[in-house]
């Protein structure tokens, strides 16, 4: 019985630090990642997420993948730094965690920003900068 007990929290651990079932733990096939800083509370990010939802369907079928990473709470981040592990950006998560309300354009294969989106632009520089970063990857 205290077998049981002692491992349970264990096994609910493992289970709950796993990727969730819908999450692909392999990059797929990016040139480019769109890495947003993110949290609930950020006044930039309420800006500039409509401005990028309103362009992202026209990449649906382009080379990049958008990385969301959550600064909301602890748990958030914790799931954030590992989804950034996974994906291989840990040096880009690293040098901006923390900061939230603006998209890291990286290559996905040098892992170098290429370039970067704020809230002050409008969607027609979002759309540029999307397409310039997929064309220098």
């Amino acid at each position: 019985m205290l077998r049981s007990i002692v491992l349970a929290p264990l096994a609910l651990a493992f289970f709950l630090a796993a990727p969730a079932p819908t999450e692909t733990t392999t990059p797929p096939d990016a040139d480019v990642y769109a890495v947003v800083f993110y949290a609930d509370w950020c006044g930039n990010c309420r800006i500039l997420d409509p401005k990028v939802m309103t362009v992202w369907p026209g990449f649906s079928e382009r080379p990049i993948e958008m990385v969301k990473l959550d600064f909301t709470d602890a748990e958030t981040t914790a799931c954030s730094e590992a989804l950034a592990a996974r994906r291989g950006l840990e040096d880009v998560y690293a040098a901006n965690a923390g900061r939230t309300g603006f998209v890291v354009l990286v290559d996905a294969s040098s892992g170098e920003e290429v370039g970067r989106i704020g809230a002050r632009d409008t969607v027609a520089e979002i759309r540029t900068k999307l397409n310039s970063a997929l064309a220098q990857s």
